[in-house]
């Protein structure tokens, strides 16, 4: 059943209707832009492969985005809530797989900051 369905079932009056349409369009736009994760941005590392890294995560369930199977590590910092979360990726693993572990992260995430780093040349 739809909110459509729920307020034309429900006996209100017209004024009473339209304040629960609007609550109900509020609500969404809220939940919508809840989530306080600026974009992600990559830096150039010291190390020779791909890294992923979050400060101060926070997620929103129980997806950690770690079942990726170009993920070779990941370590959560031991403080609560926790200060740092790492993902190494498997030597093979390219810029398009950091991405994608970045914008899985950006749809779990209710806040934090995401970091890629690019393995240096050489």
């Amino acid at each position: 059943m739809s909110l459509i369905d729920v307020i034309a079932v429900t006996r209100v009056t017209r004024r009473g209707r339209y304040l629960l349409a609007m609550c109900a369009v509020a609500t969404g736009m809220l939940l919508a832009g809840c989530s306080q994760v600026p974009d992600v941005r990559t830096v150039d590392a010291n190390g020779n492969q791909w890294s992923v890294g979050v400060a101060d995560p926070r997620f929103s369930g129980d997806d950690r985005c770690d079942s990726d199977s170009m993920i070779e590590a990941t370590v959560m910092s031991a403080d609560l809530p926790p200060s740092g979360l790492g993902i190494t990726l498997r030597p093979e693993a390219t810029e398009d797989d950091a991405q994608r572990i970045a914008e899985c992260l950006r749809n779990a995430l209710t806040s934090g900051e995401i970091t890629i780093s690019r393995p240096t040349a050489g």
